[in-house]
């Protein structure tokens, strides 16, 4: 697959190729000491999806507890879980024109 730039030199800068965009969602990855349903693992888009799964009892914190800790810096942990926030690296998409790689 060609560079942008090297299209962009290769058609004496008159093309309108459009920008590549590397997207990163974060995620949410729940680690139960002990197995919940079978998993110990659970990943999540938002603190809140966690609650709408687990209840503050499985947990062991509240949500509006939750939402003071820092877990994009610091994991949370408690003796029942781990929880950190990660960043999901996705593959470089183009933008403009509506195209998609």
């Amino acid at each position: 697959m060609r560079r942008q730039e090297d299209i962009y030199e290769m058609t004496g800068g008159t093309s309108k190729v459009a920008p590549l965009q590397r997207t990163c969602l974060k995620v949410i990855h729940l680690h139960f000491k002990q197995p919940m349903n079978g998993k110990q693992d659970y990943y999540f888009g938002s603190k809140a999806a966690i609650y709408e799964v687990f209840s503050t009892e499985h947990l062991g914190i509240s949500l509006g507890s939750l939402y003071t800790k820092r877990i994009d810096k610091e994991p949370y942990f408690n003796k029942l879980c781990t929880i950190r926030e990660s960043k999901l690296i996705t593959k470089k998409k183009k933008v403009g024109d509506g195209v998609v790689d």
